[in-house]
């Protein structure tokens, strides 16, 4: 999920109603600068990720674990280019920059993963799609010395894009429970099972009445990917909502405890090496 203390509720409020639910871990994931009101400068990236760090600060003193990632989206290759008039060589440039700087950031124990990267899931030019590979294996290949998580935000695109990320993983000899296929849909789940990779799936209902349906077995995440945007309000669902909507599944039958426990836990331990609630 992201948290904007500038213009949403923050993460001490979320992570209070997330704690009285009984959450006990989530990630926090970086906004691209303008979501703070900072300029898409290097400078303003790094003031993004040194509110990222104390709003997993804040997080933390509530009592929850949190692993602490921040990336450079791959909406930003287009949106740089288009709006601000940069040349694709210097968001390239910027891009690497940036990942840099986390990796320093991740040595310091400040932070413990890079994302979002990865390709935009809209149409875009194909040079922009390519600028965005770019930085993703660049961004693989600092995350492999670091042993550090990595989020990918992809394309629906099931066999083609999962397997396209495993043979990224492979030649680049990544750990690959460390590499999150974030926001999958059932197309990417389905396949990211398939090939043995992991995937994080938004936990709406329509999510859950299709791996219920499907028979899914637990190899993957719930994530809510809430924005913390008050424009989207609840979008993707609040963190909170993501418990209940489990619990209410539980109740009715539709989930055992073993799979929810495996999914909610045993993953989360071996994604992001924090030690079980």
């Amino acid at each position: 999920m992201h948290t904007n203390p500038v213009k949403g509720l923050g993460a001490e409020t979320i992570a209070k109603k997330f704690r009285a639910n009984k959450g006990w871990f989530i990630a926090i994931v970086s906004l691209p600068p303008y979501h703070y009101g900072l300029p898409p400068t290097l400078e303003g990236h790094i003031k993004a990720i040194e509110i990222l760090i104390r709003e997993c600060t804040r997080a933390r003193k509530i009592g929850l674990k949190v692993a602490c990632i921040a990336g450079f989206h791959p909406a930003e290759f287009d949106h740089l280019v288009k709006k601000h008039r940069l040349e694709l060589k210097h968001v390239i440039e910027l891009a690497k920059n940036v990942i840099d700087v986390i990796a320093k950031f991740i040595r310091s124990g400040e932070l413990n993963g890079i994302g979002e990267v990865g390709r935009p899931h809209y149409k875009v030019e194909p040079e922009y799609v390519v600028a965005s590979e770019i930085i993703t294996d660049y961004a693989l290949e600092r995350a492999k010395d670091l042993d550090a998580a990595v989020h990918l935000h992809l394309e629906e695109g099931g066999y083609v894009t999962v397997l396209d990320i495993k043979n990224r993983i492979a030649r680049l000899k990544l750990n690959p429970i460390r590499v999150v296929i974030h926001h999958a849909r059932p197309r990417n789940l389905v396949s990211a099972i398939e090939l043995g990779l992991m995937s994080s799936v938004p936990g709406i209902r329509p999510i859950h009445d299709y791996i219920i349906k499907s028979k899914i077995p637990p190899m993957y995440t719930f994530e809510s990917d809430y924005l913390d945007d008050p424009s989207r309000p609840g979008s993707v669902i609040y963190p909170w909502e993501l418990i209940q909507v489990q619990k209410e599944y539980l109740e009715k039958g539709l989930y055992n405890e073993e799979y929810l426990w495996k999914i909610n836990i045993d993953n989360i331990v071996l994604v992001y090496g924090v030690e079980p609630p």
